[in-house]
């Protein structure tokens, strides 16, 4: 059954997400001189890989088949975090074109294509720079086996599995055709099917494209109320990656904020994350009495860890946590976390919402260059 929330009910009617359609934005073009392709494969990996990459954001499919089939055609250097395999399925979605997605159901067919272009890549683009067919880690065989997963798990979310989102969001990911990445992304964020579907877009964004900008630009737009803790986290990850740790600390709090006490697995691996979010942002700055509350939310929620007697990881992971946002000088923030603790039926309770409170505040929260950041108190 799929859910009907946020646009999804028509004259009384459901409509099943695989129906939905896709917000899909007019492909754009670089524009790129005839000159440029002329010179392609005398250029540097690197300044090459910054034109795909331009070329994926706005979906100019012709530059991304013909830029794809040079790095497989030359030994042209692909740059590090790059793997062949995704060129091959970058390669492949491009020349798919000529299956229209229009509505979610639309992937499946479009999938198909791909892999269908994976034999016609292997026939008319890859010469040098390949393992030979049948070596180990074959490039074609890599893409092939993603692209089989990525269209198994995409035909299940179109039968109603709505388990395997994040799975889909990865696998089209790494077709680099990012206007289609982000309709899907969006669409099952609005509705509903899946809220965690724009973060782990931006992973991928980050992780594959080394793009933290697109990543936070991506994700800005699902800025709302409730904030999503993984879109929280991700929005973070970006702007650390793009050196800006004041920035990404005042969003990895923001996730923090929202932790569960819950002892479900889902919920203890939920912690462990956001407690590791929040530490690379903490080291960065310095912050060492928050550095030492953010490894014990890691070291409690992780096999093996101990909490205090009459406590659950959850309650203390929520203590840490408040006293973590108190000391940066976010007492909303701390309140979301305090009012859990504070209906507790525990006696350590008054003592442990005593200790918050008296947490010392060493930084606080201003708009600086553009972004809202938390900045340390100076003496």
């Amino acid at each position: 059954m799929y859910p009907s929330t946020n646009g999804m009910e028509t004259n009384s009617k459901f409509i099943p997400f695989a129906e939905r359609v896709l917000a899909m934005p007019a492909r754009g073009s670089l524009g790129l001189p005839e000159t440029f392709f002329d010179d392609i494969n005398r250029m540097g990996g690197e300044r090459l890989w910054a034109a795909m990459s331009q070329a994926m954001e706005v979906g100019d499919q012709t530059t991304v088949r013909r830029i794809a089939g040079t790095y497989l055609q030359f030994p042209i250097h692909v740059p590090i975090g790059v793997s062949r395999d995704r060129l091959i399925l970058s390669a492949a979605a491009a020349h798919a074109d000529y299956v229209p997605v229009q509505r979610v159901k639309d992937l499946v067919p479009f999938l198909e294509a791909v892999q269908s272009e994976i034999a016609l890549v292997r026939l008319n683009d890859a010469t040098f720079g390949l393992r030979r067919e049948g070596a180990l880690e074959n490039p074609f065989n890599a893409a092939e086996e993603r692209m089989k997963s990525t269209l198994r798990l995409t035909r299940q979310l179109v039968g109603g599995n709505q388990n395997v989102t994040a799975f889909v969001v990865q696998g089209l990911a790494y077709l680099g055709d990012f206007p289609l990445s982000n309709a899907v992304a969006e669409a099952m964020n609005e509705s509903a099917v899946s809220k965690e579907a724009p973060a782990v877009l931006s992973a991928q964004y980050r992780r594959l494209h080394k793009r933290p900008d697109l990543a936070f630009n991506f994700t800005s737009q699902f800025e709302s109320d409730p904030i999503h803790p993984w879109t929280e986290s991700s929005r973070c990850g970006a702007l650390c990656d793009m050196g800006e740790f004041s920035a990404g600390l005042f969003h990895a709090c923001r996730s923090l904020s929202l932790i569960s006490l819950g002892d479900s697995q889902k919920e203890i691996k939920n912690r462990r994350f956001v407690g590791n979010t929040i530490s690379r942002p903490l080291r960065a700055l310095d912050y060492q009495n928050q550095i030492e509350l953010s490894r014990e939310i890691i070291s409690i929620n992780s096999d093996g860890g101990s909490v205090p007697s009459g406590r659950t990881a959850g309650q203390q992971s929520a203590i840490n946590g408040a006293m973590i946002l108190w000391s940066l000088g976010l007492p909303q923030l701390a309140e979301k976390l305090t009012k859990k603790i504070a209906v507790l039926p525990f006696d350590w309770v008054p003592e442990a919402l005593n200790k918050i409170n008296n947490t010392a505040v060493v930084a606080r929260l201003a708009e600086a260059d553009g972004r809202v950041r938390v900045l340390q108190v100076t003496a």
